[in-house]
């Protein structure tokens, strides 16, 4: 926060009133009156001011809107943030109150609401205090698989003839190639079943898919608990509670409003230097069934969109979200809508959203000759050849960084963790995102390129839909004629609309609108260890892409059509190797120094012309390697060898690649690698992902429960690698503890370098659990000394001096924690049994406890029973194979 000039600080509490005057004594009630107060104090960017917000939660009655007005400067921002990070909660739903509650039948209990109520809100969702519930649907919510449970459509039909009320209803379905989904009203029925109204939500055909349908807002579907119907026609509101929920005591809230704050300006009149900062956002409603007006089309990506967020930004400069949670909101997070200039989202995560987390989207005003709708073109004679775009009216220099993401797409399956069109310049980095419902970052255009995609984690996307990678993008620009490669022979001229386009005129064209390289860099891809997923999924004429030092683990790179792709020094692990889908002539591709290990030795698809293949600017000293081969070094990579004979990849080898620790994930070589020698250069592997410790704490926990690379299926049990497998793990006051040695455990505990004790455990009655330590987090120092490991812990905590020591504890904060002396038992250097738990190949022993002082050592040739340790030599006596 700049202090260049004198501050102000307004208060507001959701006990507050907007008759105060803003002090912390008497503060406002709304957020809307602080902005007032600014204003009437004429002190926007003329001193900075802090709008700060006490814990609660702060209902909108409709959208918090920001003007240019509002601004603030470089040197005075104005900042609206939460007096306590993520204790302000800032919703736009209305507190129903006050409801005479009676029973309906099997367990449902219904209430009359208020007159005016149901023709005034939205209602679109119900939430009992904390609690999400869901409309009465079909199937019941399961929590797993396409839209939390899915039945077919013939089903659906079935059960309709008993609807007395169909028209309440909605249908949901995934689109019929499963690239994202449908929604429509239900307006009847006929001899068929439903008749129904919808499916703009997609830029190409609309058909759904017979299989995967899910039917809503009828009220013969209410039978479960946590459901709940509003019958419009009398105002009467029933809900089947869970188990122990009580609607008489409990808070309902309704959603009634859907962009909660909006920044409203222009290129010529931009809100600038306005920062948001710790606010949880709530209720926000679902787009899904906006109208078709509402639908804006993409130019010829796959995808329409509703220009909608929970926080929207029309005409911003330098303005942040940070540090903000974004809570079951039923559309997207935050969106970047046309002009927006060094914008931010920072250190912001994004939960169970009904949509995308981050979109930025341009004015298709600003394009050139880029027609709407996939099945559409123009012909080349009537294109506009200017570079780039016309006029400003796009988002440009923009950033998401250090977001976390998770299970967006909860309702629209068309997503993503960040999407981007008709933009450029836009920064994604170090964000982890994880269980999507398609991708995790889309590209939907080259317009206008210069994007950086870097140091992400994305892993278990395209989970309900398919045909496409955890990075997916498109380059259906203006060179592209829709349909041009299909059945087309080398160097055959493509005729469209009666003029004859030979290819080279489309290599000529293809860097138009993406006029710089969109550099994708340093990131970790992954999906199954099997999956034919793309990885980085570079489709349909996406061009002048750089894409190097990326780990695809479970996946690779495919490249469809386009041209200039320059594919250098990255890792492909498991899946299929790369994959070159009908290429065309003149491609320009460059695939150079990439390590390649799929689950069977393979190079790239056959069914190509390869002349095409050679149109390749280069495709060389690559290194190839596979599963098999692990298994059986001395079986031959034909597929290679048929390349090399067609003067493909004439220097690349198929060899082990020697990675140093590929279990643990460090799929650094070694220095003897063969893939050095190609040129291959080692990248950094603990950089992925978010930085902040809160969300470094949730990813780790979330790699192990929705990660689904597995890496024994490529390396097996047998593969050696560099580190010692040895592994110790203590018992220090009843957590278990372990010598900080590797990566993860740095990026969890978020320090700064190998050094120290990390906590694997911590039970909930441990005496470590009781003084504050939880899983995670490292232990660095004992009365302000530098541990290294856990010797030198026990050893700095027996010399200590005194009845309490002080522990340097790091990881969701970084803080001291004091502990009575007596709790270490003197911890003599005799120890106890404890059980190994499944750890392989290590030494686990209990610190300062008072049974048997023995250990056992688990290793190849034992277990042994062990007694006695030296703990500054770190020597053990065997007394005998258990």
């Amino acid at each position: 926060m700049a202090t260049g000039l004198t501050a102000r600080d307004y208060y507001v509490s959701p006990d507050g009133s907007d008759n105060n005057v803003g002090s912390k004594q008497k503060p406002f009630a709304s957020l809307a009156r602080a902005r007032d107060a600014i204003r009437e104090a004429k002190i926007a960017g003329h001193e900075s001011v802090n709008v700060i917000l006490a814990d609660g939660i702060y209902l909108l009655t409709g959208s918090f809107v920001l003007e240019a007005q509002d601004s603030g400067s470089k040197k005075a921002p104005i900042v609206y943030r939460a007096q306590n990070e993520g204790k302000a909660v800032v919703t736009g739903a209305t507190r129903l109150a006050d409801l005479k509650w009676e029973r309906h039948k099997d367990g449902i209990l219904k209430a009359r609401l208020p007159d005016g109520i149901v023709q005034s809100l939205k209602f679109d969702a119900l939430a009992v205090g904390d609690r999400k519930l869901h409309m009465a649907r079909f199937p019941n919510y399961t929590g797993k698989g396409n839209f939390d449970g899915v039945t077919s459509l013939d089903e659906v039909n079935k059960r309709a003839r008993n609807y007395k009320r169909p028209t309440t209803g909605y249908l949901h379905a995934l689109h019929r190639s499963r690239w994202g989904s449908v929604h429509y009203r239900i307006t009847g029925t006929d001899e068929k079943g439903l008749k129904l109204e919808g499916g703009w939500q997609q830029n190409r055909h609309r058909q759904l898919n017979n299989k995967n349908v899910m039917i809503e807002n009828i009220f013969e579907e209410l039978d479960d608990a946590g459901e709940w119907f509003l019958d419009r026609e009398t105002g009467i509101l029933y809900v089947y509670p869970e188990p122990g929920m009580d609607l008489s005591r409990e808070p309902l809230y309704v959603t009634n409003v859907k962009d909660l704050i909006v920044f409203e300006g222009s290129a010529a009149n931009p809100v600038s230097y306005v920062n948001i900062e710790g606010i949880e956002f709530r209720h926000a409603h679902r787009v899904v069934l906006e109208p078709e007006e509402n639908w804006e089309p993409l130019n010829r990506g796959d995808w329409s969109i509703v220009r909608s967020g929970a926080v929207m930004m029309t005409g911003t400069e330098h303005c942040t979200i940070k540090n903000c949670f974004f809570n079951a909101t039923g559309g997207n997070g935050v969106f970047f809508n046309n002009y927006n200039r060094h914008s931010a989202v920072r250190d912001c995560r994004f939960e169970k959203l009904g949509d995308s987390a981050v979109a930025f989207v341009g004015n298709h005003a600003c394009t050139r000759s880029n027609p709407v709708g996939y099945e559409n073109s123009i012909a080349y004679s009537r294109q506009d050849l200017t570079p780039g775009p016309k006029g400003n009216d796009f988002p440009k220099d923009c950033t998401m960084d250090g977001c976390l993401v998770f299970a967006i797409g909860r309702i629209g399956k068309q997503t993503a963790g960040c999407f981007i069109s008709m933009a450029q310049n836009i920064t994604v980095s170090h964000n982890t995102i994880y269980h999507v419902p398609r991708s995790g970052i889309t590209v939907n255009d080259g317009c206008w390129g210069g994007h950086i995609i870097e140091h992400n984690d994305v892993f278990d996307t395209v989970i309900e839909t398919g045909d496409h990678g955890p990075f997916n993008s498109w380059g259906r620009d203006r060179y592209w004629l829709t349909r041009h490669h299909s059945g087309k022979g080398y160097r055959q001229d493509t005729v469209y609309e009666g003029e004859t386009v030979p290819q080279i005129e489309a290599q000529k064209r293809s860097r138009l609108d993406c006029v710089t390289p969109i550099v994708i860099r340093n990131n970790r891809w992954m999906h199954d260890t099997e999956s034919h997923s793309w990885g980085i999924d570079l489709d349909d004429g996406s061009s002048n892409y750089h894409v190097y030092n990326n780990l695809c683990l479970g996946c690779s790179v495919k490249l469809r059509e386009g041209f200039y792709r320059r594919v250098e020094n990255n890792i492909f692990i498991g899946g299929r190797a790369i994959q070159q889908h009908v290429p065309f002539d003149y491609n320009m591709d460059y695939i150079c120094r990439n390590i390649v290990v799929p689950v069977k030795p393979e190079t790239m698809p056959w069914r190509n012309d390869k002349k095409k293949i050679l149109d390749a600017e280069k495709i060389d000293n690559n290194l190839y390697w596979s599963a098999e081969q692990y298994r059986n070094p001395d079986l031959e990579h034909k597929q290679l060898k048929e390349f090399q004979a067609a003067g493909i990849d004439v220097h690349s080898i198929s060899a082990d690649p020697k990675f140093i620790d590929p279990k643990n994930y460090d799929l650094r070589v070694a220095d003897d690698s063969p893939a050095l020698k190609l040129g291959f250069k080692n990248f950094t592997m603990d950089q992925f992902g978010v930085r902040k410790p809160e969300f470094k704490r949730i990813a780790a926990e979330a790699h192990k429960k929705y990660q689904k690379f597995k890496p024994e299926k490529i390396w097996g049990s047998s593969v050696s690698t560099d580190r010692d497998s040895k592994v110790m793990v203590y018992t220090f006051l009843g957590a278990r503890v372990k010598d900080l040695t590797r990566e993860e455990e740095k990026s969890v505990a978020g320090v700064g370098e190998l050094t120290g004790v990390y906590v694997v455990e911590a039970p909930r009655n441990s005496a470590a659990a009781r003084a504050g330590i939880v899983a995670g987090d490292a232990i660095l120092a004992v009365n302000g000394r530098k541990v290294d490991n856990v010797a030198d812990l026990l050893r700095s905590i027996k010399r200590a001096k005194g009845k309490t020591v002080e522990l340097h504890v790091v990881g969701a904060k970084d803080r001291k924690i004091k502990l009575d002396i007596d709790l270490f038992g003197g911890l003599k250097p005799t120890l106890h049994i404890l059980a190994a738990s499944g750890i392989e190949g290590g030494l686990v022993v209990c610190i300062g406890c008072d049974d048997p002082q023995l250990l056992v050592e688990i290793g190849k040739a034992g277990p042994y029973l062990v007694q006695g340790l030296d703990t500054d030599a770190g020597k053990v006596k065997r007394q005998g194979r258990l």
